[in-house]
């Protein structure tokens, strides 16, 4: 069963930021910029090699949870992708804007939940979701991913990270560790809180995915799963 804990809303959100700034709404209260950027540039890795192949060249791409500094979103836009970004968080986008404008790429920013893709007009070629789509509740993980199918071209693709329950190893039973410590020392000091984090086993996302009729492609490291949108006519 999926498993919760904190909280989820654009108030949660909007707090995050103007709190812990654009790095640490992010990566959390102990990341670092350096970090952040090599998580980014394993990120665009995979995805230049596993995916960029798969779309249709200078198609629509949409970033769900595009964040304050629109990583993702300015790479697509560079390689000439007409590039659409939503978030939850007004502040996290005026943030984006000058990310984006710093770097001379053309993002369209909306503001809305992962759940409100209707306001967002015509279809993707491309939707991809990192590092966000595991603070949505469960209850709203189902209809969140009908969501991200119906805005999909026939044929389109998108690339998910789900928050999975695995065994953890005795390294990352450590860092978990001094992460919540960091964590615990920043909340008594009033620079912390929690947000939703979301986790389910592989048979729960299988079975989340069938019924929303997305199909897996292949499961990337750092549990990324590249999806297809199904043919309806079968």
């Amino acid at each position: 069963m999926g498993k919760i804990n904190g909280l989820y809303g654009k108030q949660v959100w909007e707090r995050k930021i103007k709190e812990q700034d654009e790095v640490g709404v992010i990566i959390g209260t102990v990341g670092s910029i350096k970090e952040l950027k090599k998580y980014t540039q394993i990120g665009m890795q995979q995805i230049e090699s596993e995916v960029i192949p798969l779309i249709k060249k200078k198609g629509k791409v949409l970033d769900l949870g595009v964040g304050p500094l629109a990583r993702f979103a300015i790479e697509f836009s560079k390689m000439g992708f007409n590039t659409t970004g939503i978030d939850i968080s007004p502040t996290t986008l005026d943030y984006a804007k000058r990310y984006a404008e710093e770097s001379q790429s053309k993002i369209e920013l909306i503001q809305g939940d992962i759940t409100e893709l209707d306001k967002i007009k015509g279809k993707f070629d491309f939707i991809y979701c990192i590092a966000t789509f595991y603070h949505i509740p469960p209850h709203l993980t189902g209809i969140s991913l009908m969501k991200i199918k119906e805005k999909l071209e026939d044929g389109g693709y998108a690339l998910i990270e789900f928050g999975v329950l695995t065994k953890k190893s005795l390294r990352e039973k450590i860092r978990e560790l001094f992460y919540w410590v960091g964590h615990y020392t920043k909340r008594l000091l009033r620079k912390g809180f929690n947000v939703n984090i979301s986790r389910f086993t592989n048979r729960e996302i299988n079975e989340m995915l069938i019924k929303s009729g997305l199909r897996i492609e292949k499961v990337l490291p750092g549990n990324l799963y590249l999806l297809k949108k199904n043919d309806e006519r079968f």
